[in-house]
């Protein structure tokens, strides 16, 4: 009897073996652990950006510091406080600030146009890192390092209650973990199952319900979810899909997948705004009690026609390109799962990952994610 080759795919993400998993767990404590070892190397950057001496120094600080803070070996620290340590909301709330602050790719955006804005800016900068060295000197010398705590274990998870939150708080939390993991496990996606999830109080990305970090191979998640389990789960999937990413051996697969989809979508749109019979005539309306209302079309040469509106209730004007018309009139279907998808190729396969175990992917496109495993894999 032939084997199906979507059992060998999903039987190469099956769990870890324990000896595996062990090495996995000792990994990852040892990534965020031993933060009072490395204060001593937060000092000295400390001493290296306040030791600038004239505008072209501070000038040159401001532009390097996050890269010298990170090849220091400093990236994962703040963030490994949150995770070990018990702390007060106050300190908390620095500790967190400072760690959306380097977690980032650049030192800084600003154009400096004055030596007063440089000598401002550095000093403003200046200041916030000596406030993150003192909190963090209290945090490690009089805050309780949470593994004293239990942690519950929560579909194969140990949540870590980095914030102190409330039982109430966390069992929401405990339910949205529950359900992403059963969710996953029942498409066999089980590999990407291990180690802790950290319950904080804020994300780098402020609007953000999870996160994944992709270096320190660790999951963060919100714990005010009270009212959006379900995004929740969705959003906790999409982040270990890119935990399921990192694993995949050949890259290119999801590459390929991405553009495969992003050149249909291409095709689509095309042969839509090419059929006239899906233009809209004027007095056409559409949206919300039909509040818009089409005046008419403009061809423009080579370029995407426009479909000229107006409000129906407050009388403004505008206009829709004739892609975004036909897709808000439900005639043009993506081809991407979700418009976030089109970002990029990995955003795109973890929104296909999170819309497969939700069961809404179609039977095409969910042969399409399993090729792209199966060649990432290497199969």
């Amino acid at each position: 009897m032939m084997r199906d080759p979507d059992e060998d795919i999903l039987e190469r993400l099956s769990p870890p073996s324990p000896e595996e998993a062990v090495r996995r767990d000792a990994r990852l404590t040892g990534d965020l652990g031993c933060q009072a070892q490395k204060l001593p190397e937060l000092e000295r950057f400390v001493e290296w950006f306040a030791d600038a001496q004239g505008p072209q120094a501070k000038y040159e600080r401001l532009l390097t510091w996050l890269g010298t803070f990170q090849r220091m070996g400093l990236r994962a620290f703040f963030q490994g406080l949150l995770t070990q340590y018990e702390m007060l909301a106050k300190d908390r709330k620095v500790i967190e600030q400072a760690a959306r602050d380097v977690d980032r790719r650049y030192s800084s955006r600003v154009r400096f146009r004055t030596v007063g804005h440089v000598n401002g800016s550095y000093l403003t900068r200046l200041k916030k890192f000596r406030k993150f060295l003192a909190v963090a000197k209290q945090v490690i010398a009089k805050g309780k390092p949470i593994g004293t705590t239990a942690c519950p274990v929560v579909g194969g998870f140990k949540l870590v209650n980095a914030g102190g939150f409330s039982p109430n708080v966390m069992r929401v939390v405990e339910d949205v973990v529950s359900q992403a993991s059963k969710s996953m496990r029942d498409v066999g996606i089980e590999s990407v199952i291990y180690g802790d999830i950290n319950v904080v109080g804020s994300l780098r990305r402020g609007k953000a319900l999870a996160h994944y970090d992709v270096p320190q191979d660790a999951v963060f998640i919100r714990a005010n979810l009270r009212g959006r389990v379900g995004p929740a789960v969705r959003t906790v999937v999409h982040e270990l899909a890119h935990r399921l990413e990192k694993m995949l051996s050949n890259p290119y697969a999801l590459t390929r997948l991405y553009h495969d989809i992003q050149e249909e979508d291409e095709d689509n749109t095309e042969r839509a705004i090419a059929d006239r019979s899906l233009w809209p005539d004027p007095g056409f309306t559409f949206g919300d009690d039909g509040k818009w209302e089409v005046t008419s079309v403009e061809k423009r040469g080579r370029g995407e026609p426009r479909v000229r509106v107006r409000n129906r209730f407050d009388h403004r004007t505008g206009y829709y390109p004739m892609a975004r018309f036909l897709k808000a009139t439900g005639n043009l279907h993506a081809s991407f799962v979700t418009e976030y998808a089109r970002k990029n190729p990995s955003e795109n396969f973890a929104e296909m990952v999170a819309a497969w175990c939700a069961d809404e992917l179609s039977d095409r496109d969910e042969a399409r994610l399993l090729k792209a495993i199966s060649e990432g894999l290497g199969a």
